[in-house]
């Protein structure tokens, strides 16, 4: 089991935003596999799908109103930003890398021991 003092309603929108990203950008046929560790005193919430990856740098996935050519039309480029500002709340951080194989994976990483902020 893992546990993990947060907000849940705050963790839930991360992982909505995380699985609806992915499922966004998979085609017909593809996966989605998500996983969740705990080791040293930290949880990894990893989320991996076979789509095509992103073009764009990590960091600029994670900004403001920022959506990939795919869903221009309709995304408001919030969800990612959104992720990062929540899990910041809880002390973590959120990292996006294309896989090697294929596909684009959203790590979060939280420690057992942060406590949420208000906000």
């Amino acid at each position: 089991p893992v546990q993990l003092e947060a907000d849940p309603q705050r963790l839930e929108q991360v992982i909505i935003n995380l699985l609806d990203n992915a499922c966004k950008h998979t085609p017909d046929g593809g996966h989605i596999t998500v996983s969740l560790t705990q080791a040293d005193g930290h949880i990894n919430l990893t989320i991996r799908d076979t789509g095509p990856g992103f073009r764009a740098s990590a960091e600029q996935l994670f900004k403001r109103f920022y959506t990939s050519d795919a869903l221009r039309a309709s995304g408001t480029g919030l969800g990612l930003s959104l992720v990062d500002v929540l899990v910041k709340l809880h002390g973590g951080r959120v990292s996006a890398y294309n896989h090697p194989e294929g596909g684009a994976v959203f790590e979060v990483y939280l420690s057992v021991g942060d406590e949420v902020a208000s906000g």
